[in-house]
């Protein structure tokens, strides 16, 4: 099995996004530095031990860094050298591409299984059958009439959107 080489841009916006700046940072050192210790990093970047250890954890919970721990001989303690899993970074896209899917697919069922009253205001968000019927069918945010909002169009674009997430290398 082959393994698609990371295209950085990507992984630095990737974990940007999802853990932080300083992860992004501690990232791009175990890149240059593998089999480095917290201390070291920590030191190296100036930056304090706790968030080198946080953006480490972040790291390794999304399986874009591993660790392995050696007792220190003389203190007793245990001694963390990471390095970085770069190329996982495609499993994450991966499994938050099927997340977003299963999000999506809940939300079309939403929209399928319910009738949707709008009032048109661009500011104004639609409401179902049973909050335009208490409301008397008036938008409670800009007192304009609501009318029935067909949601076709809708459940098409979730539908597209699924497609796009579905037919992409991320996802396969």
């Amino acid at each position: 099995m082959t393994v698609k080489p990371v295209d950085m841009r990507l992984f630095e916006r990737i974990v940007g996004t999802l853990m932080g700046e300083d992860t992004v940072n501690v990232a791009k050192y175990l890149l240059e530095n593998p089999e480095s210790t917290d201390e070291e990093i920590a030191d190296d970047l100036n930056l304090n031990i706790k968030v080198i250890r946080n953006a480490l954890f972040k790291l390794n919970e999304q399986s874009l860094a591993r660790f392995r721990r050696i007792r220190n001989s003389e203190t007793g303690y245990f001694v963390y050298y990471w390095t970085l899993e770069s190329t996982k970074v495609y499993d994450l896209i991966r499994r938050r591409s099927n997340k977003i899917i299963k999000l999506l697919k809940q939300r079309i069922d939403f929209e399928s299984e319910n009738l949707m009253y709008y009032c048109g205001t661009e500011d104004c968000t639609p409401v179902v059958l049973d909050v335009a019927y208490v409301s008397n069918f008036v938008c409670q945010n800009c007192q304009e009439p609501m009318d029935q909002q067909n949601n076709d169009l809708t459940v098409e674009f979730l539908e597209a959107v699924i497609e796009e997430l579905t037919s992409s290398f991320f996802s396969q």
